[in-house]
């Protein structure tokens, strides 16, 4: 079953110094690429959450954030800066004397001070959170993967449709080439007797040199390897594995063989099918962008 790179999850634990919040989003990236936000005290295991992410993620454009939240006072709490607000205080006082300024100082003016408050956090240590936070990441990288696997569900029924419809395509043309071919080659043998009806040509020659320039259009074993590239896609979608990238090389492999086809044809009907051929494999090749 095919996977989507989009997904989203997330888990919270209690712990002694708060909620722990981890929430965790994937989109479409052909590498795995990474955004982490951790608390300052966490940072230290940076890279370890980065080798689990990509040992569960593989690919996609994924951003992780990391928060922990208390209600209470000895989790994080702010405290006034009141030696640096009455320092600011007296400098605004001063500055108003010297410049001749009436107007007192308001609340308002003391509000301009960056450092009004201190915040005061516990010093928690890392190795007292970290056993937690991975019990929780894997939480939410289990709920992420489930969406990513209900998203892959619905792009394969989206990509199946697709595929159908090319099938269906290319046995109509295989159905007109076959028709026309007969004509193709007498078509052709009909314009070199025209040709050589003055001259001294070998008439075995001849016929020898249309059926080669017959087989030159011959679009049958593009149309087989289409058939086959089909198949083959279809058995990509059942893989356990991650199969994205080869989708994508397949997908060129089929737009190739499709553009073959209609540069060998001469039949407009032919031609118009191929267009229709390559609509949906491009179709499928923005859809493909998002499988994992």
């Amino acid at each position: 079953m095919i996977q989507s790179m989009t997904g989203f999850g997330k888990s919270e634990k209690q712990t002694e110094f708060g909620t722990l919040i981890v929430d965790l989003r994937s989109v479409n990236n052909r590498y795995c690429d990474m955004a982490i936000k951790l608390p300052e005290f966490l940072e230290s295991h940076s890279e370890e959450i980065k080798r689990l992410l990509t040992e569960k993620l593989v690919r996609g454009r994924i951003t992780l954030s990391v928060s922990l939240n208390g209600a209470s006072e000895e989790i994080a709490r702010l405290k006034l800066n009141l030696p640096a607000i009455r320092r600011f205080y007296d400098s605004l006082t001063e500055l108003s004397a010297e410049l001749g300024i009436d107007e007192k100082v308001k609340i308002e003016h003391l509000l301009m001070l960056t450092d009004l408050f201190d915040i005061h956090s516990p010093n928690i240590e890392a190795e007292n959170v970290i056993t937690i936070l991975r019990e929780t990441l894997e939480s939410a990288i289990v709920a992420l993967n489930e969406m990513r696997f209900r998203e892959g569900n619905f792009l394969q029924k989206e990509l199946e449709l697709h595929l159908v419809m090319i099938g269906e395509k290319v046995s109509e043309i295989e159905d007109l080439f076959v028709s026309c071919k007969n004509g193709y080659f007498e078509k052709m043998k009909k314009n070199l007797k025209e040709l050589c009806a003055d001259l001294n040509f070998d008439t075995d020659r001849v016929l020898q040199e249309a059926a080669l320039a017959a087989k030159r259009i011959d679009i049958t074993e593009e149309c087989e390897r289409l058939r086959s590239h089909l198949h083959q896609f279809r058995k990509y979608m059942e893989d356990d594995e991650p199969s994205g990238k080869k989708m994508t090389f397949l997908l060129q492999e089929m737009n190739r063989e499709a553009a073959t086809i209609g540069s060998k044809s001469e039949e407009a009907r032919i031609a118009h099918l191929v267009v229709l051929v390559k609509d949906e494999i491009e179709k499928i090749r923005e859809q493909a962008q998002n499988i994992l």
